[in-house]
């Protein structure tokens, strides 16, 4: 079967951790006999447009230069750039589609794919763009009615990566959605180079939070619930991975006014084995997320053995079990993230029952069995005469 994938990031070009879930399809479909060809967004200084890294191919489509990072990924694409791939996937059987509210997803919906062909995958609905307020937000609900919605009401089949992101996608299309989740593999961990980096996290333990520094994430509540267990005689410290995407000055500012310039390290993005190596050194891994679709983060965690404490929203509560492999707190509640740190701190046993139950819940998310549950979607698309042959 020719499956075209088309995507809003593809490594390395890649903002957040869409761009690792797209791949591993990818391989997964590819490894499965598939003929796969990625069509994705390309932005200033990514890869080249044509990219050959890839046991497929890649095309990049340049979009119109994004005016703040918050939608890198996010902005409509070239028209000319367009015209240029018009050819890149004739002849699929299947059109997978992905990402909500994406200027450029829509677009090649919109001009290079039938309907009747495609599957539709949400990966939750933008969250930043409604909340922004003035200007942003209006322009965000006209386009959400003119173009949005489209790709839901007139794609062949739809699919979404958690129960939650497909509530959301129900309501928005009003009909069915089959929840597939995000396949994960493991990855291997690598050694941290960096030795400022090395250095802090020898110098005692640390909890780790992974991901874009924006408001969503709330890592201003990690901060805030670190400054309450040193009070209360943690030794505990704090990195926090991942790029600055508008947070990171107000971030480091309330670090310094709760006196814990020294206790706090931001490392930037990191190459995914690096990051490895800090999930296995950390104390624990805190998702504060006021709301999460999916989240390879918590996965990553759990592949490394850290014990996870998770914020009990979205998709988070297709994953963890409270008490089994994760800690549950509400979303927004710093002393709900310090009571459940010093209840892991207190009971060794909890801890290891979260790394053992962890370890275990990864193998529902082997990316060869959500390949194959793709697979049988697909075929609901493909005319009985490719069915048959």
């Amino acid at each position: 079967m020719q499956i075209g994938l088309v995507v809003p990031e593809f490594p390395p070009d890649t903002v957040g951790g869409g761009g690792t879930v797209f791949e591993g399809l990818a391989l997964a479909l590819h490894a499965r006999g598939h003929e796969v060809r990625v069509l994705t967004s390309a932005t200033v200084g990514g890869p080249p447009c044509e990219d050959f890294r890839y046991p497929f191919p890649v095309a990049r489509v340049k979009q119109f230069k994004h005016f703040t990072s918050q939608y890198r990924t996010y902005m409509p694409p070239l028209p000319q750039e367009l015209f240029r791939v018009r050819d890149f996937l004739r002849g699929s059987d299947v059109y997978h589609l992905h990402g909500y509210g994406v200027a450029f997803v829509d677009s090649v919906f919109r001009f290079l794919c039938d309907p009747n062909k495609t599957v539709f995958t949400s990966h939750g609905i933008p969250y930043t763009a409604p909340r922004a307020g003035g200007l942003l937000s209006a322009a965000y609900k006209l386009y959400d009615v003119a173009f949005g919605t489209n790709v839901l009401k007139r794609s062949c089949r739809l699919t979404a990566v958690s129960s939650f992101a497909a509530e959301q996608a129900e309501a928005a299309a009003g009909r069915p959605v089959e929840v597939i989740p995000n396949g994960f593999s493991v990855t291997v961990a690598r050694q941290v180079a960096d030795p400022e980096l090395r250095e802090f996290m020898s110098n005692g333990p640390y909890i780790l939070c992974v991901g874009r520094i924006e408001p969503l994430k709330g890592f201003d509540l990690v901060v805030r619930a670190l400054r309450r267990l040193r009070d209360n005689g943690s030794s505990l410290r704090l990195i926090v991975a991942g790029s600055d995407n508008s947070q990171q000055p107000s971030l480091a500012g309330l670090v310094a006014e709760l006196d814990l310039a020294s206790q706090v390290y931001f490392s930037g993005r990191l190459e995914r084995s690096v990051l490895m190596a800090l999930y296995q050194n950390a104390a624990y891994c805190v998702v504060s997320s006021y709301t999460e679709s999916f989240s390879l983060v918590t996965l990553e965690a759990m592949s490394q053995g850290t014990p996870s404490v998770l914020s009990a929203v979205g998709g988070i509560l297709d994953i963890a079990r409270d008490g089994e492999n994760a800690i549950l707190f509400s979303a927004g509640d710093v002393p709900g993230i310090v009571a459940a740190i010093e209840r892991l701190e207190s009971s060794p046993a909890l801890r290891e029952r979260l790394v053992t139950d962890g370890r275990s819940t990864i193998a529902r998310f082997g990316w060869p069995e959500i390949a194959a549950k793709y697979e049988a979607t697909y075929m609901a698309c493909v005319p009985a005469q490719h069915q048959l042959q």
